[in-house]
């Protein structure tokens, strides 16, 4: 084979991978499989993206060069054949409130430019007119933003059978993030005494003038800081911070508010209900900019369509008459864009959408599309299982788009699990033969026709039809009736449950599922466990979000070497000082800035990485550092810990969830949706039992292989089995044929969808000739 039609790797150790050498062909597309764990990250984005990434910048300025080599070249003997590389994964974070659909996709842009040419109103539009992230097109009320943002003051309160020194106020407990210290309690008992009132008593008993004191301050009583009785202790700590010198307490109300109109601050966010701003309505715009008309419609009117109404609207457009020439260009462009979105399953999502409400697998689609209608050649372009949240009905409109993507000259490389895009690729690469050390092994590189002919793998046995559950006998248990679901483009229904079963919702993307699973956890007591990211820095992981690095922790405090030193359990962590290193205070990467290339993380100089102080390095826990325990795999962790029963508790949840794999310090961060959602489901497995819970899941199979997707069935087993109740999104026909009740919504996404299709066993929607999913269980069952 020659050099330069193919990417080659030899030698490959990154993380788990077993010295590979594989061959990957240039302008085709390739899909890389396995077991969860087996190595496919590793070869895929920490081996093939990263070498990318690096000679890029290598090719760069002598400024930015510098960063190159503190990315780091990947553990492998060679890498010949790698083009600029470009990574779509499920990881980018989608946080900014400022951005919508529109803006991810450039639709708004192409709006904007169509209202400042043809458009008509009072005033010379612009471009910037139709800005909502500057101030000349912002609305003035809610700067841009569509919402205005109100405490609700009902939901500060934590316990009203409890007084503020217990803990009866969200923000005076210790998972408030606001708390107040217990000095400050002290000093506030004295301010409450005052009028009437007193720290100690119930929030239910307090006087109504007690209690509006505490939310918005009082004049009553200075608190003369400095000159207090209490002064040799006195820290304010809390939300109220340090008052002036003879100042008043100002209240949680007016400080709240104040916080939030400088940020919209996480912490204060939970107790506030966010509507639509009163002055544009949720608009985003000035008056004068929804003022301005084209073909008697404001620009808003067209933002609030879905894809596939503004190409219906387009479509039907006649591109002659006045303002043809600015028109035509503008309109074809945003036909491409509308029925390119169409392909990717995206159609039913309005432009006007907020960018932090799609999931990671909406947000990844939408980055394919910008790369498909760019003018970019020649790029490597890792996936991360693009067929995230997918119907299977869609997936082979995704393989179409991935394929458009190879016939414009890009390397396209997968890590996926779907049989249609996998069977569809030019090449496949079947990594394991299990996770982790287990792992890390070329099974098959070749043809995907190769993997159906005899040989041993979890992926040429499921194709074969191993691994593969057999439906069951659906339970009839108690049912329960929910009426009235209302939320987004539900279109007021009403679905019965089956208490103490597994209850599975399908239905295309947009159908209105997560609608409906938001509706049931607000009527009744639910644990939603979401696919939300488990911490919202690289400093939360699954061992300390789990309550695992708490006891580790302590292990490594009752050493003989850790005493010897005075180091206790406090000093087992890179998130306080005295454990961490100081240089990077704990992260083990300095992030560097770089305009037109994002923030680059270099490894720290002085630690290399281990995140903690030499001293707290030089202790072992047999064998094994802080650090060194952090890097194992929870399988590893698994056997090091093995006579330490409640740390094995929780790592045995985590390993029936399939996360054997993962590394106990691997940074929130990272963390894919699915494997974030598994995480949290292990925690609640780690606790005990007490039955009768609501779990509602989002899509816990993504990410999974097939192999693993059984264990995870066990695991759902396991807890109905405890008479506990489980409603899950699913697009996994063969978790769907397990449920023991189905809800399919459809029959589209969108303004089309929201109604119920079929319910019943997957036997009863399988015989419905509407349902889309019924369509695909008859072939399975």
């Amino acid at each position: 084979m020659e050099d330069s039609g193919w990417i080659v790797v030899e030698g490959a150790r990154e993380h788990n991978l077993r010295g590979v050498d594989v061959a990957i062909p240039r302008g085709r597309l390739t899909v890389v499989t396995g077991v969860s764990g087996s190595g496919k990250s590793s070869l895929a984005f920490d081996t093939l993206f990263r070498e990318g990434q690096r000679r890029f910048l290598e090719t760069l300025p002598a400024f930015s060069r510098q960063f190159a080599g503190g990315l780091g070249r990947p553990a492998a003997a060679s890498i010949t054949g790698l083009g600029p590389a470009v990574a779509v994964g499920q990881r980018a974070s989608l946080a900014n409130p400022r951005s919508t659909v529109g803006t991810l996709t450039e639709v708004w842009d192409l709006l904007r430019l169509l209202f400042a040419r043809l458009g008509e109103g009072p005033v010379a539009p612009t471009r910037s007119l139709f800005s909502f992230n500057g101030p000349e097109g912002a609305c003035p009320a809610c700067a841009g933003l569509g919402v205005e943002d109100r405490l609700d003051l009902d939901l500060l309160v934590a316990d009203p059978a409890r007084s503020l020194r217990q803990g009866a106020l969200h923000v005076s407990t210790p998972n408030g993030y606001l708390m107040y210290s217990q000095v400050t309690l002290d000093v506030l008992d004295q301010v409450l005494r005052a009028h009437g009132g007193s720290v100690d008593i119930p929030w239910r008993d307090l006087g109504e003038e007690a209690r509006h004191v505490v939310l918005h301050g009082s004049d009553r009583l200075r608190v003369p800081y400095g000159k207090h009785p209490l002064e040799s202790r006195l820290k304010w700590t809390g939300i109220t911070a340090r008052p002036r010198q003879d100042g008043f307490y100002r209240g949680l109300v007016p400080v709240m508010e104040e916080i939030l109109r400088g940020k919209r601050n996480d912490s204060i966010l939970r107790y506030v209900a966010t509507s639509p701003c009163p002055a544009c309505g949720g608009a985003r715009l000035r008056p004068e900019a929804l003022a301005v008309r084209w073909r008697g419609l404001a620009i808003t009117d067209l933002a609030a369509r879905t894809a596939s109404e503004l190409h219906a609207f387009l479509a039907g457009l006649e591109p002659g008459g006045e303002g043809a020439a600015v028109l035509s260009p503008i309109r074809e462009d945003l036909l491409a864009r509308t029925a390119l979105m169409a392909e990717l399953g995206l159609g039913y999502l309005a432009f006007d959408r907020p960018a932090p409400t799609l999931s990671q697998g909406e947000a990844q689609r939408l980055r394919l599309l910008t790369l498909a209608l760019g003018e970019l050649r020649g790029l490597l372009l890792v996936l991360d299982e693009p067929s995230a949240g997918l119907h299977p009905g869609d997936a082979s409109r995704l393989l179409g788009v991935l394929r458009r993507l190879r016939d414009q000259g890009q390397t396209v490389v997968v890590v996926e699990h779907d049989p249609v895009i996998a069977l569809g690729a030019d090449w496949i690469v079947d990594l394991g033969p299990g996770p982790g050390r287990e792992g890390g092994g070329v099974l098959y590189s070749g043809p995907p026709a190769g993997l159906l002919e005899p040989g041993e793998s979890p992926t040429r046995t499921w194709l074969r039809g191993g691994f593969r559950p057999p439906p069951r006998v659906p339970r009839q248990g108690a049912r329960v009736r929910i009426e009235g679901l209302r939320r987004n483009n539900l279109q007021d229904l009403a679905v019965e449950l089956v208490l103490g079963g597994l209850n599975v919702v399908t239905g295309v993307s947009g159908a209105g599922k997560t609608s409906l699973l938001d509706e049931v956890a607000a009527r009744r007591p639910a644990l939603r466990v979401d696919a939300a990211p488990i911490g919202r820095t690289p400093r939360s992981n699954p061992a300390t979000y789990t309550g695992a690095f708490d006891l580790i922790r302590a292990l490594f405090a009752a050493t003989p070497a850790a005493r010897a030193a005075g180091l206790g359990k406090g000093h087992f962590t890179f998130n306080t000082p005295g454990g961490r290193c100081e240089a990077c205070e704990g992260a083990g990467v300095l992030e560097v800035g770089m305009k037109h290339l994002g923030t680059v993380s270099v490894p720290c100089g002085t630690c290399a990485g281990r995140r903690f102080h030499p001293e707290v390095l030089a202790v072992a826990y047999r064998g094994r550092t802080i650090a060194d325990v952090l890097e194992c795999s929870v399988r590893d962790a698994a056997g090091l810990f093995a006579d330490q029963p409640r740390l094995m508790r929780i790592l045995e949840a985590l390993l029936d969830c399939g996360l054997g794999y993962l590394p106990l310090g691997q940074p929130a961060t990272t963390l894919s949706g699915g494997e974030a959602q598994r995480v949290k489901l292990a925690k609640e497995l780690s606790k005990r039992a007490t039955g009768r819970t609501i779990y509602i899941l989002d899509e816990p199979t993504t990410g999974l292989h097939f192999h693993d997707i059984a264990k995870l069935l066990e695991v759902l087993e396991r807890l109905v089995e405890a008479g506990n109740t489980i409603v899950i999104i699913e697009h996994n026909l063969d978790v769907i044929k397990t449920a023991d009740y189905l809800i399919d919504l459809g029959p589209e996404g969108g303004d089309r969808g929201g109604e119920v299709i079929a319910t019943g066993t997957p036997e009863e929607v399988a015989a419905v000739t509407r349902s889309y999913t019924g369509q695909f269980l008859r072939k399975l069952l």
